[in-house]
């Protein structure tokens, strides 16, 4: 039975109840605000941060009917489907060009979450998740700065997990598909939140330091195939060599060698989906 869990508490539900007896996580998770519907937990977080919620406060829907991705795209949660939470943090220390490393750290946690399922997991940049090469989880980071110093910072988490979640090829520019029918296995949303927290609260004293960058290259989609990234001022496409310290991704233009691309707004997929 997990830890803290009364005996007829039904794991398999996404529930306030059950979410209390295993939070918080590391410092992580408390307070919590529980919706079983919500528009986003990204845009709620957002508001408790600016009002000066802690560090660890999270924001958790069983339901989301306005979620955001990054962009303009669209991250809706039908009922008992999925995870959709957001967590805002108030990390020591965190410079401007390393704000990359926060998106790195949500997607390694879902990533490591699933591979304690015995998945495996890929990242593509900079903040996707994919098993099969299909998207099973996406990243959200917003942050506020107080000139070079860090307010706060809000990591929105969304994981398809049962087959409704997933939605419908049409409606998407990239392959989905859903924790079910990837691990051939009904997943307990429950214990998969509270392993992505655990993951999390590993992971932020690895905020800015080589060790994440490392894990995130370790996991790297589309390393070594042509790639097509899209940037603000248009798009470049070259062969995937890796990350740079930053966590910029390289690439190596027409045999010219590495070149760092990335920065805010910059996506990636390969050059033949």
């Amino acid at each position: 039975m997990a830890r803290g869990l009364h005996p007829s508490y039904n794991a398999m539900m996404l529930t306030v109840e059950g979410l209390r007896a295993m939070l918080p996580v590391h410092g992580l998770g408390e307070p919590l605000y529980f919706f079983s519907t919500i528009g986003s937990t990204s845009q709620y977080a957002r508001e408790l941060a600016e009002q000066g919620a802690p560090h660890g406060t999270l924001v958790v829907a069983d339901e989301q009917t306005a979620g955001r991705g990054r962009g303009e795209n669209q991250w809706s949660t039908p009922p008992q489907s999925a995870i959709a939470c957001s967590l805002v943090l108030r990390p020591d220390g965190l410079a401007h060009d390393q704000i990359g490393g926060v998106n790195a750290m949500g997607a390694l946690a879902v990533a490591e979450a699933i591979e304690g399922w015995g998945g495996r997991a890929e990242i593509k940049w900079p903040n996707d998740v994919l098993i099969g090469g299909a998207k099973v989880a996406g990243i959200l980071t917003e942050a506020s700065w107080l000139g070079s110093g860090l307010e706060w910072v809000v990591i929105g988490v969304g994981v398809n997990v049962r087959p409704e979640s997933v939605p419908d090829s049409a409606d998407v520019t990239f392959p989905a598909t859903g924790l079910d029918a990837t691990l051939r296995e009904k997943v307990d949303r429950l214990q998969l939140l509270i392993a992505i927290l655990e993951n999390l609260a590993a992971r932020l004293g690895d905020l800015g330091s080589a060790a994440l960058v490392q894990a995130w290259e370790d996991r790297l989609a589309f390393k070594g195939q042509d790639v097509r990234v899209e940037i603000p001022s248009g798009a470049v496409e070259g062969v995937l060599i890796g990350l740079s310290p930053s966590g910029f991704i390289q690439l190596d233009i027409k045999g010219s060698g590495p070149t760092e691309i990335g920065g805010e707004g910059a996506s990636m997929r390969p050059v033949d989906s």
